[in-house]
């Protein structure tokens, strides 16, 4: 898979779960319902899976699913953790439950699709990643839908499908003006195709609202030596090279001002 597509994934987003320090639920003296354990355990094993703890994080897990075998967090949870450990397969399934078990009408059902879709995307299952990310999209009750419109641009670019990608990252931008990774995925599409000044103006609008990055430098210095002025550009390789001396950017060979 292309490594700027991996790497730029939107980070799966884990559902509902405060990351509470709980080992059990106890209502008065009596144990806790099956409900509420499972939400126990999810949380508990939230935060271990923050740790990086995915052994103890798998064991809770499994713990909140044997309570209530169709708690969409856990089924959520549980991927992501099969995913991490490269146990592809289990966390399919696990994906796949949590979509069966997530109602239309729940805020967590455009978290699922989105989740599943970047999950698809990364294991280069594009064409059926896009149908989740169209179940998110349309679902009244999603909260942050530039995120699967974002993570639909994304896999866009690796099928390939540059057209496709433009497409979804300006929808994602309409919903948010500001979206860094989209503002730079679609800058750096308008300086594949020598789009300079339209690059120049997404890229002012990027750093007018986000720091500085090695990334956002290098698509700077390119704008600026593909319009032709050199001096912004050299002082822009300069900048890169001083404040990012160990970035990717700055030690590539694509570095030098056109003559």
């Amino acid at each position: 898979m292309n490594n700027r597509v991996r790497n730029a994934l939107v980070v799966l987003l884990l559902i509902g779960s405060q990351f509470l320090l709980v080992a059990c639920v106890v209502v008065g003296q009596h144990k806790g319902s099956d409900e509420e354990i499972a939400r126990a355990n999810v949380d508990l094993a939230a935060e271990y899976y923050r740790q990086g703890r995915m052994d103890i994080a798998l064991s809770n897990v499994k713990k909140a699913l044997r309570a209530d075998p169709e708690s969409v967090d856990a089924h959520v949870l549980i991927a992501l953790i099969y995913n991490q450990i490269e146990e592809k397969s289990l966390a399919r399934e696990h994906f796949e439950s949590a979509v069966e078990y997530v109602q239309s009408d729940s805020v967590a059902y455009g978290q699922v699709h989105n989740n599943f879709g970047a999950f698809l995307c990364a294991n280069d299952q594009y064409i059926e990643a896009q149908e989740h990310f169209s179940l998110a999209v349309e679902n009244k009750l999603y909260q942050t839908p530039e995120a699967a419109y974002e993570n639909a641009g994304l896999c866009a670019l690796n099928r390939p499908d540059a057209d496709l990608a433009r497409l979804f990252f300006n929808k994602a931008l309409k919903i948010n003006f500001n979206l860094p990774r989209a503002l730079i995925e679609v800058a750096k599409l308008d300086v594949e195709v020598k789009k300079y000044a339209d690059a120049k103006t997404i890229m002012q609008r990027f750093h007018k609202n986000n720091e500085t990055s090695s990334q956002s430098l290098w698509l700077a210095f390119q704008i600026e030596n593909g319009l032709g002025n050199k001096d912004k550009a050299q002082k822009l390789l300069a900048q890169l090279k001083k404040d990012f001396p160990d970035s990717q950017e700055a030690k590539g060979d694509s570095l030098v001002l056109d003559k």
